[in-house]
């Protein structure tokens, strides 16, 4: 698969997780793992200032640490795909 199509299958995947996520089809603990690996997948490591916060969606991504972006990538469309089946969405 090229990056091309990566970024694309990435891509519709953050598109219908967001989709979904404000539609309230998920639980509070699927958004966030969603979220973490996300931030995760285009950000990398959290930055060392906000990985002490309080805030829950840096704890979420926080707990992702040391995962490869594209490993965090395929992780994030793969939860996605699961989501989708467990929702028939």
């Amino acid at each position: 698969m090229t990056d091309t199509q990566s970024s694309l299958i990435f891509n519709n995947a953050a598109q219908d997780f967001a989709t979904h996520a404000k539609a309230n089809k998920f639980t509070a603990e699927e958004v966030l793992e969603g979220y973490g690996l996300y931030k995760q997948a285009i950000a990398g490591d959290i930055p060392s200032e906000k990985n002490n916060s309080d805030a829950v969606q840096d704890m979420a991504w926080s707990m992702k640490k040391g995962i490869a972006r594209d490993d965090a990538a395929s992780q994030y469309i793969a939860f996605v795909d699961k989501l989708k089946s467990k929702y028939s969405l």
